[in-house]
Parts: structure tokens; C-alpha cells; sequence
């Protein structure tokens, strides 16, 4: 085995090693359940995600994603340490709390958001489209350097939650006024925004320019990318505002999903699914919010329009849905398909012409026909030849 392929899963057993002792020593002495589920999800992600890149490394070696996939899990991993250091301003700041700061002000942003936009421009091939994109690459070989050594020799080194000072470190080696760490970490964020949008029009070119195949591998990413948004969307209209666990589950897991599915495209296994999954997904998306509609609807109806009680109303409306349930999926499976699914609903179609075609051609010579213009309508080749046995074998049938 080439030291090559070996040294990918290497680093993934020392992250792993360094996420077992962390797991140990911080999770699992938590008096907080929250704290503790939130670390078990938050070590699983960083092994996940390093694995995922080991795995890329050693069957495409040339391919940058599993560097960006490294990149991420290791500021996962270092942030996830630190993190216990910013909660609360400490008594007498050392040099860990200074060194907390500095990667929650800095380095934070450039190894998890960042290569996450990175990977926008760079899959599933592991290289930028053209030249032209490989600005987003400099923007932050440019910037991370810079905005580092700043905030390193900055006067004052301050722990901002939400948009707000929270409390402050006074820098004993620095000489640089805190305003142009502001003024620096103002150009990187709307740098980022700029980042992210140009990754999302890179996507949308490649898709245009790219073969089959490679459509296919970004419909791998488009997918986790929107649960990720629907998740996103659910989280800022309230949905687990009393659970923080349920609200911290929304967002790592569409994030865990997004480098699994760029490694299941990037590899190629099982590849041509992704248009059956997603058309499965909307058409249950659409059947269950359908559903959910005329259940409370009728429950509404029966209950102020009918002199029924609520557990008539209720027993009404589970008894339609039930009966509901398999027309419906049926009609928007097939209505979902018909958009996200072309090759089954195609399939289906030529399928059902040629099985009326069988019923009502009875000769050898009509059935073949029909199946020759059936291959022909489908694959189209260059040549089609169909062989019949038309006599029995010798020594058959005695």
C-alpha cells in the first residue's frame, strides 16, 4: 500500500484520538444534557467529515475537496476546544483565553465558512471552472494572513456574541489600535457574502457548461444545500425555540449531509438515484403538507361549523386522511416525476405503450416490430437485430 493513500486515514485516526479525549474530558463531564448532546453531535460531525476526506484522498488523490474537507473538520475540532474559554470573561486572562479569542475572532471564519464556500467553486472535480474563478481562492490567501497578523498585534482583543461586545482582552504584544481590526474584519465579511455568491453563479455555470455526469454529481450538492436552507428557514421562523437541541439538530444535520453527498457523488456510487431521492422527497414533502392542510381543515370545519365534539372531529379527519393518503402520494409521485424524474416517468410511459402493443399484436413478426421500435424510441442505436429460435433444438423435446 502507498504511504500516499495511508497517511489520509492516519490523520483521521489522530483526529479521532483527539475527539475521543475531548469527549471524555469535556462532554461527558458536563452537567448540562444540552452541552452533552450538543458535544456527542458536534465530535461525530469532525470524525465524519475527516473521514469523508481520507476516503476522497485515497480514491482521487489529485482532488482538493479533501483537503477543504480536513481544513473544516480541524476548525471544527479547534473551536469546539476552545469554546469553553470565550463563555465567560475570565478573571485573569492567559495566554489560552488570548489564543481563543484569536481563533473565534479570525480563524473561526477561515477554516469552516470559508473552504465551505471554496467548495462551491472546486466540485466536484477538485479544480476551479476556468482561471477567471480562481480569484476566490487569492481573496483568502490574501486576507486570512492579513486579518491574522492584525489581530494578533491588535491593543485589544474583544469576544463578540451577536453583533456585541461582550467583554475584552488587553493584548500585552500589541501596538495596532482595535479599530482597524474592525475596519479589516468589516472587508472580510463582506468579502465572504461576495465569496458566496460567486460560488453559488459558478455552481450555475458549471451545471450549464458541464456533461451529464457531472450535472448529475451537482445535483449530489444542490440537495443537501437546500435541507440545509429548509432547515435554516425553519430554525428563523421558530421551529425549536424551545428545544435548543432540536434547533442545534436542524442545522449539523443538513451539514453533516452536505459532505456525504459530495463524497457519494464525488466517488460516483449509486450515483444516477439522486433524481429518484429528491423527487421521493418532494413528492412526500408535498403529500404530508397536503395532508396536514385538510386534516386541520376538517377538524376546523367540523368543529365550528357542526355540532360535534373534538374527539368526533378528530377521529374524522385521521379516518379521511388515512383513506386520502395513497390516491394522493400516487397522483403527486406521478405529477413530481413527470419534472424531477424524466428517465422513470419515460420508462414507465414506454413501458405501458409496449405492454398494450403485446395485447393486441398476437404473430412473432408483429410482436418483434414493436419491440425494435420500442428499443429504437428509447436507447436509439446505431443497429438493432433481434434473434429468434424459431425450431427446436437438436435433441430437444425427446
Amino acid at each position: 500500500m502507498k504511504l500516499k493513500s495511508v497517511i489520509p486515514w492516519i490523520w483521521t485516526g489522530l483526529v479521532a484520538v483527539a475527539c475521543l479525549v475531548g469527549f471524555v474530558f469535556g462532554v461527558t463531564g458536563s452537567e448540562s444534557a444540552f452541552d452533552r448532546a450538543t458535544g456527542t453531535i458536534w465530535t461525530l460531525l469532525v470524525v465524519l467529515i475527516t473521514a469523508l476526506g481520507a476516503l476522497i484522498a485515497t480514491r482521487q488523490p489529485g482532488n482538493r475537496i479533501s483537503w477543504l474537507f480536513f481544513t473544516v473538520a480541524l476548525g471544527l475540532l479547534v473551536t469546539g476546544a476552545f469554546s469553553p474559554l470565550t463563555q465567560a470573561e475570565p478573571a485573569s486572562p492567559t495566554f489560552w483565553n488570548w489564543l481563543a479569542v484569536v481563533n473565534e475572532t479570525v480563524l473561526a471564519v477561515a477554516t469552516i465558512f470559508y473552504p465551505l464556500f471554496l467548495l462551491l467553486y472546486v466540485f466536484p472535480t477538485g479544480h476551479f471552472l476556468t482561471r477567471r474563478w480562481t480569484w476566490a481562492g487569492w481573496f483568502g490567501a490574501i486576507m486570512v494572513p492579513t486579518l491574522l497578523l492584525v489581530a494578533v498585534f491588535s491593543e485589544e482583543l474583544a469576544n463578540i456574541d451577536d453583533g456585541v461586545k461582550v467583554w475584552s482582552i488587553t493584548n500585552p504584544i500589541g501596538f495596532i489600535p482595535p479599530g482597524v481590526l474592525d475596519v479589516m474584519g468589516f472587508i472580510w465579511n463582506a468579502g465572504l457574502v461576495v465569496v458566496a455568491i460567486g460560488g453559488v453563479i459558478s455552481v450555475i455555470v458549471r451545471y450549464r457548461r458541464s456533461s451529464q455526469l457531472v450535472r448529475t454529481q451537482i445535483k449530489w450538492l444542490l440537495y443537501p444545500g437546500l435541507i440545509f436552507v429548509g432547515s435554516y428557514i425553519l430554525i428563523v421562523n421558530g421551529v425549536g425555540d424551545n428545544s435548543e437541541f432540536l434547533s442545534t439538530l436542524l442545522i449539523v444535520g443538513p451539514i453533516a449531509l452536505i459532505p456525504t453527498s459530495m463524497t457519494v457523488a464525488i466517488i460516483r456510487y449509486r450515483l444516477f438515484e439522486i433524481d429518484r431521492i429528491i423527487s421521493r422527497t418532494l413528492a412526500y414533502l408535498l403529500v404530508v403538507g397536503l395532508l396536514a392542510a385538510i386534516y386541520f381543515g376538517t377538524v376546523t370545519f367540523i368543529t365550528t361549523r357542526l355540532p360535534a365534539p373534538n374527539g368526533v372531529a378528530v377521529a374524522g379527519s385521521t379516518l379521511l386522511v388515512a383513506a386520502l393518503f395513497n390516491p394522493l402520494r400516487k397522483r403527486v409521485q406521478t405529477a413530481v416525476d413527470r419534472r424531477f424524474n424524466r428517465s422513470r416517468f419515460q420508462a414507465e410511459q414506454v413501458a405501458e405503450r409496449f405492454g398494450a402493443q403485446l395485447q393486441e399484436s398476437l404473430t412473432i413478426e408483429e410482436i418483434t416490430n414493436a419491440w425494435i421500435e420500442t428499443v429504437d424510441q428509447v436507447v436509439e442505436p446505431a443497429v438493432v437485430a433481434v434473434w429468434l429460435q424459431t425450431e427446436d433444438p437438436p435433441g430437444a423435446g425427446s
